[in-house]
């Protein structure tokens, strides 16, 4: 990675962080409402069995309510587990009392609840970032977890899941960085150009 480029996805995404944390309140509760009813209607989600999700920070777009509904309609739901370095397992679970807070205030499995997945054998995975390009190239927190996991996944339909503010006509790109399938927000679903599997 060329120190450049590496010195320019610092600043897009110090700039795109910013404009999430400068959501009020109850913008991120009504806009977070509207993404869970337009992604409940989306016809590809609906037809899922395995979907992999995320537990959201407090920025994010919140997540509560849609694991307990994809729970509640029978779907097979896992979150992140982080295991090393870059390294990300899919952690499966079937009640929403069966996750805690981790250090970070974060939601995950507890130990003896969760159950690993296979990427492989994912049908649907809702993907968080700090900002994502009109044509589906994500921005992330610069760990690497989401682009080693995604490769794993890359049969699984991928959708962007963040607020409008965090869509951009372009993002800072290299090779390894990963696309999703569409992008979801608030104003609606925007299908992105087909990326090579």
């Amino acid at each position: 990675m060329t120190s450049g480029l590496t010195e320019e996805k610092r600043i897009f995404r110090k700039t795109a962080l910013e404009k999430r944390r400068a959501l009020s309140n109850t913008e991120r509760t009504n806009h977070s409402s509207m993404i869970q009813k337009l992604l409940f209607d989306f016809s590809v989600f609906r037809e899922a069995k395995r979907i992999f999700a995320f537990a959201s920070m407090p920025d994010e777009v919140q997540t509560n309510e849609i694991l307990a509904g994809m729970l509640e309609a029978g779907k097979e739901v896992a979150i992140p587990l982080i295991t090393g370095p870059r390294k990300m397992e899919a952690a499966a679970f079937s009640d929403m009392a069966d996750l805690v807070p981790e250090k970070y205030g974060i939601l995950t499995v507890k130990p003896e609840k969760r159950r690993i997945l296979d990427p492989s054998e994912l049908d649907f995975v809702l993907v968080p970032g700090v900002a994502f390009s009109k044509n589906g190239i994500r921005l992330g927190m610069g760990g690497g977890y989401y682009d080693d996991f995604l490769k794993r996944a890359s049969s699984a339909y991928r959708l962007a899941v963040v607020y409008g503010c965090q869509v951009f006509d372009t993002v800072p790109q290299e090779p390894w960085d990963e696309q999703v399938d569409a992008i979801l927000t608030e104003k609606g679903i925007d299908v992105c150009p087909k990326r090579q599997k």
